[in-house]
């Protein structure tokens, strides 16, 4: 992690949705303070034990991309707000592994707060909103 806390804030976002892709569902829960809030598909997970049940519950084929950038991160009184634009793409994976790709799902707006806890930065609210969905869907 960055040594810089504004860094280190963007970054864990980063791992965040990192995990999320790479189906490292504990490694992502461990980013999550106790009382943590991710609304994820316009449902509320409330802490790191609901968060793994969801995640527990996706097709292992299936594969997702979170491209994030145009980060932004400015202090706040219980630790930092980190914003960003998050592209996301998915598909289902065959035989070797490899996804079906029919270009970008949609275009989202992914807002987050961080404290400060031992051992660094968690997330304590996630939530992302809707921007753009490809015109087809």
């Amino acid at each position: 992690m960055s040594e810089h806390p504004a860094a280190s804030a963007a970054e864990t976002i980063v791992r965040f949705f990192r995990f999320l892709d790479e189906q490292d569902y504990e490694a992502l829960a461990g980013l999550l303070s106790e009382d943590a809030v991710w609304v994820r598909l316009n449902r509320p997970l409330n802490g790191p034990k609901e968060v793994l049940a969801a995640l527990s519950q996706r097709d292992p084929a299936r594969a997702t991309c979170h491209i994030l950038t145009n980060f932004t991160v400015d202090p706040a009184p219980e630790g930092y707000r980190v914003s960003a634009l998050m592209l996301g793409a998915h598909g289902a994976r065959d035989d070797s592994g490899i996804a079906g790709f029919d270009g970008l799902a949609a275009i989202r707006r992914m807002d987050a707060t961080l404290v400060p806890e031992p051992g660094g930065l968690k997330i304590s609210r996630l939530r992302d909103t809707l921007m753009f969905r490809r015109a087809d869907h």
